[in-house]
């Protein structure tokens, strides 16, 4: 049913923080588009109280705390979600080929770990748009 999800926020924290985290401290969970996208029925949470919509955080797979209370919030607060959907496009385009890899996994024929380049893409791309 429109408008209806089947997973509630809440629950998807939850899993967000069960995940792993990268040495910079970002949350990487890479099934978030699964879950929080996943229409359900009149049964399940419609999201109407929560200031942000669900379909901004389509392309999300790596959060920070920030991130989590800006998901959660259902007030406007100062989040720059231009700059969000920008970093995440480009470390989801970085990093698709490798999601199958765990964190600490190198990456094939390189000298880095998945998670060196989760942590050096976001950097980059929060320097870079300044």
């Amino acid at each position: 049913m429109k408008g209806y999800y089947k997973y509630p926020r809440k629950e998807i924290v939850e899993l967000i923080k069960k995940s792993p985290k990268t040495c910079d401290g970002y949350y990487y969970f890479p099934k978030f588009s699964h879950y929080n996208l996943k229409i359900g029925n009149i049964d399940n949470e419609r999201d109407t109280k929560y200031y942000y919509k669900r379909e901004l955080f389509k392309n999300k797979i790596c959060f920070n705390e920030y991130d989590i209370n800006c998901y959660l919030s259902t007030l406007e607060i100062n989040y720059d979600v231009n700059k969000m959907e920008f970093i995440d496009e480009k470390v989801k385009d970085i990093i698709k080929d490798f999601t199958d890899l765990k964190l600490n996994d190198k990456i094939p024929s390189e000298n880095y770990t998945l998670n060196e380049l989760i942590d050096t893409s976001i950097f980059f791309y929060n320097n870079k748009y300044i």
